[in-house]
């Protein structure tokens, strides 16, 4: 945190209530979002507290989170005009943009899986009306495939996998592929809602049950999601699609963010953010960022996929910073 916010922060809390310094870059206050407690003005749970070098706003009552710049220009617009030309020496604010540097991969299995993929399938066709209706980006209609029957459709991978292939149904497949592009597990996930067997995942290779592998670009920050559709939404994203995985090997551990879906009363998720932390790895916490639990029920919702990356990076936290934040987070 440079002096500049430093001292930006100061003038806000002239208008804060119950405004303190805590010392060691942290200011405490009533939060302007929620307004703390209506029951009683001696609480404060708004903060003010540096996270990687950056000035943060937080409120440990109703989870907003926000870059303090941001927080400045929602609640003091007219100090915030100041802070940007003492900051950057210009009116003009500049939206930050993210630079994704798609790696080249080639799908050494697209003609062996013998079914087509969605982005040879006519628009009308049942499965491409299947992934619009969830908005999964066009572009990534290439790395999801049709079958219309996934029983048939695996012996033909595994042999003799279903020896009984009369009761068979219509699936999306989801493939599974090595950083060297071999495939490594298949998924079919049911068009129909009320299915028993929503998701059936097949294993061809003794290897961690990890979607997206071929596309990482290891130089960039690693978004690890649960499931495989949210990851099509982020950029350089992974999905564990289920599997609990101690470790990612091949990939640089300080670029690897685990992002859970928003579930604060889901004791299994907790554990498991938990567990990743102790890892040694970065978790993200995060605020309620508009209705729904994962990044698919963001986006259908309304938030822009490159702001959720975004979110999720501004979010991830670290060894006891990060266990404080999941022990708030849990109190939603």
């Amino acid at each position: 945190m440079d002096y500049i916010d430093n001292a930006y922060i100061r003038r806000a809390g002239l208008h804060l209530e119950r405004f303190k310094d805590k010392g060691q870059n942290q200011f405490n206050f009533r939060c302007p979002v929620c307004g703390d407690s209506h029951k009683s003005k001696s609480k404060a749970r708004g903060w003010i507290y540096e996270n990687k070098g950056k000035a943060w706003a937080h409120c440990f009552n109703c989870s907003y989170a926000q870059p303090f710049d941001k927080f400045l220009k929602q609640f003091f617009p007219n100090i915030y005009s100041e802070y940007r030309i003492e900051k950057f020496g210009k009116k003009s604010e500049d939206k930050p943009s993210y630079t994704f540097k798609k790696p080249i991969f080639e799908k050494k299995f697209k003609e062996d899986l013998s079914i087509p993929s969605l982005d040879t399938l006519d628009d009308d066709h049942p499965a491409v009306l299947y992934v619009r209706s969830r908005q999964i980006p066009e572009d990534k209609f290439n790395l999801l495939f049709h079958t219309n029957g996934f029983k048939a459709f695996i012996n033909t991978i595994v042999p003799d996998k279903f020896p009984d292939t009369k009761k068979d149904d219509a699936r999306l497949i989801i493939p599974f592929y090595s950083m060297d592009g071999e495939l490594t597990y298949i998924q079919g996930r049911s068009y129909e809602a009320d299915t028993e067997m929503r998701y059936i995942t097949i294993r061809i290779l003794e290897v961690d049950k990890l979607y997206g592998l071929e596309r990482i670009d290891v130089e960039d920050d690693i978004i690890v999601v649960e499931g495989p559709i949210d990851s099509l939404f982020i950029d350089n994203a992974l999905a564990m699609a289920g599997s609990s995985i101690s470790h990612i090997e091949g990939l640089p551990k300080d670029k690897i963010i685990f992002a859970f879906d928003r579930e604060p009363r889901n004791k299994e998720i907790i554990q498991m953010m938990e567990r990743y932390v102790d890892r040694g790895y970065r978790v993200a916490v995060l605020p309620p960022i508009v209705e729904g639990k994962d990044i698919n029920e963001w986006v259908i919702n309304g938030v822009d996929p490159v702001e959720i990356r975004e979110d999720i990076i501004n979010n991830s936290y670290s060894g006891l910073k990060c266990k404080m934040m999941i022990n708030e987070w849990r109190k939603i």
